[in-house]
């Protein structure tokens, strides 16, 4: 049986001046593809476009051209990547794109506007075999440094024990 979820955000403001060619632009130049919705001025993402239901966390980008993108588009796909620009334009002599590398939304956070919170959901099951859950919040200052938060529906089982003051071997599992 295979697992079947869905994942989306929540809608989030981009910062100023940048626009949803920015945005598209940006999740192009590091390979993270989803679907994008517009709302009353706030961007979302959702991962509609994927099989399983839930974003593909491995990005594997490739050398582009220069000519389709800004230099500050360029160079904030880079950043996120953690990479010089030459590389990402594939400039002789340039260190070459990692094959693959994982997907983290402090890639995104770069363009949403600082104070404003991305939150993202994500729910699966493999049948009924197990249910699984998550949900992470991502906050931008005006220094450009990010914070963030992470629950999970396994923390159930831990604060079963330490909120309700049960022993342990009383909370048994929702899978089998």
């Amino acid at each position: 049986m295979n697992y079947i979820g869905t994942e989306r955000t929540n809608y989030v403001e981009l910062g100023d001046g940048l626009t949803r060619a920015d945005l598209e632009a940006h999740l192009d130049l590091i390979g993270f593809y989803a679907d994008v919705q517009k709302k009353e001025g706030r961007f979302a993402f959702f991962a509609s476009s994927c099989d399983s239901g839930v974003f593909n966390y491995w990005l594997s980008p490739e050398p582009v051209e220069s000519s389709k993108y800004t230099k500050e588009q360029l160079r904030r796909a880079a950043d996120a990547l953690g990479v010089d620009v030459s590389s990402l334009l594939g400039e002789d002599g340039a260190e070459e794109l990692p094959q693959e590398m994982e997907f983290s939304w402090g890639m995104i956070m770069p363009l949403v506007a600082p104070g404003h919170v991305l939150v993202v959901m994500a729910v699966g099951s493999e049948g009924a075999r197990y249910v699984s859950g998550n949900a992470s919040a991502y906050v931008r200052d005006d220094s450009g440094e990010v914070r963030e938060t992470h629950i999970s529906l396994e923390s159930i089982y831990d604060d079963a024990v330490k909120i309700l003051g049960v022993d342990g071997h009383q909370v048994t599992r929702a899978e089998y």
